[in-house]
């Protein structure tokens, strides 16, 4: 038989399934901070206590060395990731690199190596002997080799459990459980180990430094499960204090600066040591004129321009301190830049100017096109669309104020006659002098539009019959005297008027135009030049 199960093996294998145990758990948690180096450690403890308890149930001396070979890869590497998890878990992993990392597993390797091949120089084991009767165990002398891997061993932990432990001294009391857990999981195997190397072993030839990983094992389950452990990762209070970009004075209670971290030196522009050199005059001086924001009570918050650089602009909030008695002690002031807000509101604001000076521009340019597309382009005066839209809305607020409205319309004697004898230039000039003529002499509530050809059409809100026929008779006998530019001789022009009244003759938009038209074609008929009313009673 090759193999027996002692209780030593048993407490070996025991061992190894706690250790898979926390492996398979440590894989879904792989990729918190620590999380890989932990993994890693224990597949190195799982293949460790394996081969221990392989090499306790082995009956012959050639296997058990053969398995104790096997066992020195999980036992020269543990260290290392113990001791990258201490680097990760204290953020000092900016203190080595990957190809620094690598350098630590040469001494590892060169020890396996050694333990390897120790048939050929007994470096690592010098000799073998019976362990206890019954034990199924032999005790491995140790030769130089083995010595200097403790060393190295012992080295790696010492720094591992330091560094934790300074974490843990550091910390803010939420992460102290995670410390402790850590720091006994790290401690429990060393003293273990010393133990076995220091020939107090009260099991002479057995490796007992495997089993302390068992507790290691179980102390990291309880704290992955209960201690909320890599959910958190510590970071002590002068870590942030130091690193943040903001500027951090605190002061005491007589404002006397008494603590401040790189950020506000680099705000105010002077070190720890220039401040208190001249902290009785610049800075006290500079506090003062904001003493209404030193409350004992409440936060407060303000912007100014920087007192050190005018450049500058801080944004302050300063807090009081007290104890957990609720007793004062001072205030702390956050100084945050924002010179580069500032500035960007600085800019924002020129461009909501330039934007809303383009808007108003915008907003009289799109007046002017919707004047244009309402007036007649060669007269002025409104178009006969706009005419339309507008007479219909004048013709509903005379109903409802119950108001005469007068519309009137007017046609120029014999326009063919002074297009074909002086040309159309001279039509158009007359057509233009009559726009501005009824502009001119029309109120600003009256309505003026070319309603097509040398037709105008204006209707007058508020204004009765006789009203509008006196006013009609003025713009006729103004005509008369018309003078139109650019031509050597005079041009007599006359017109001819016809007037429709609401709601005497008609009570809609098309009937009343249509009553102005029969109106005009009355004066027409009439001779010409005169002023004809619409004699249909609605």
């Amino acid at each position: 038989m090759k193999y027996i199960l002692t209780p030593y093996a048993i407490a070996q294998f025991t061992s190894a399934i706690v250790s898979l145990m926390v492996v398979i758990t440590l894989w879904k948690r792989r990729f918190d901070r620590g999380g890989f180096e932990l993994f890693f450690l224990f597949v190195a403890l799982t293949e460790w206590t394996f081969c221990n308890g392989m090499e306790a149930a082995a009956v012959t001396l050639r296997l058990k060395i053969i398995w104790s070979q096997w066992a020195y890869i999980g036992t020269q590497t543990a260290p290392v990731f113990i001791f990258l998890f201490a680097l990760k878990y204290s953020r000092k992993t900016k203190d080595i690199s990957i190809g620094k990392a690598a350098l630590l597993f040469i001494v590892p390797m060169i020890i396996f190596l050694l333990a390897a091949t120790n048939n050929q120089h007994h470096l690592v084991w010098s000799s073998y002997s019976l362990g206890q009767i019954g034990t199924n165990s032999i005790i491995y002398n140790h030769g130089p080799a083995f010595w200097v891997g403790i060393v190295y061993i012992f080295t790696l932990v010492a720094i591992s459990t330091t560094l934790l432990f300074l974490s843990s001294v550091k910390s803010q009391k939420v992460y102290r459980i995670q410390n402790v857990i850590l720091i006994l999981a790290s401690i429990t195997p060393w003293l273990i180990s010393v133990l076995y190397i220091t020939r107090l072993n009260p099991f002479p030839g057995l490796d007992i430094s495997s089993l302390g990983f068992f507790f290691t094992g179980v102390l990291i389950l309880i704290g992955i499960r209960q201690a909320n452990l890599l959910d958190y990762s510590p970071i002590a209070h002068e870590l942030l204090f130091e690193n943040i970009n903001d500027g951090v004075l605190v002061f005491n209670e007589n404002k006397k600066v008494i603590d401040m971290n790189p950020g506000a030196e680099r705000l105010i522009g002077m070190n720890f040591a220039q401040v208190i050199a001249q902290e009785s005059t610049t800075l006290i001086k500079c506090w003062n004129l904001y003493d209404d924001h030193f409350s004992r009570t409440e936060n407060s918050r303000f912007e100014i321009v920087s007192p050190f650089n005018n450049r500058t602009w801080l944004n302050i909030s300063i807090s009081p301190l007290k104890n957990k008695k609720g007793i004062f002690l001072g205030w702390v002031a956050i100084m945050e830049d924002i010179t580069l807000r500032k500035e960007t509101e600085k800019e924002l604001q020129r461009i909501n100017q330039r934007l809303a000076s383009q808007l108003d521009e915008n907003r009289q340019l799109e007046k002017q096109l919707r004047e244009q597309a309402n007036r007649d382009a060669m007269t002025g005066v409104y178009n006969r669309a706009c005419l339309k839209e507008s007479l219909a809305s004048e013709i509903l607020y005379a109903e409802q104020q119950n108001q005469p409205l007068s519309i009137v319309m007017i046609d120029v004697d014999h326009f063919k006659n002074i297009n074909d004898t002086y040309g159309h230039k001279a039509g158009d000039d007359v057509l233009i002098a009559l726009g501005k003529l009824l502009l001119s002499q029309t109120r600003d509530s009256d309505f003026v539009s070319r309603f097509g050809g040398d037709e105008f059409v204006l209707f007058l809100p508020g204004m009765n019959c006789d009203a509008a026929f006196q006013r009609a008779e003025s713009w006729r006998k103004t005509c008369k005297k018309l003078k139109i530019p650019d031509l050597s001789e005079s041009i007599n022009v006359n017109i001819s008027i016809g007037i429709a009244v609401y709601p005497d003759n008609a009570r809609t938009m098309d009937a009343l135009l249509s009553e102005a038209d029969r109106a005009l074609y009355q004066a027409k008929q009439s001779g010409r030049d005169c002023t004809k009313v619409s004699e249909f009673a609605c």
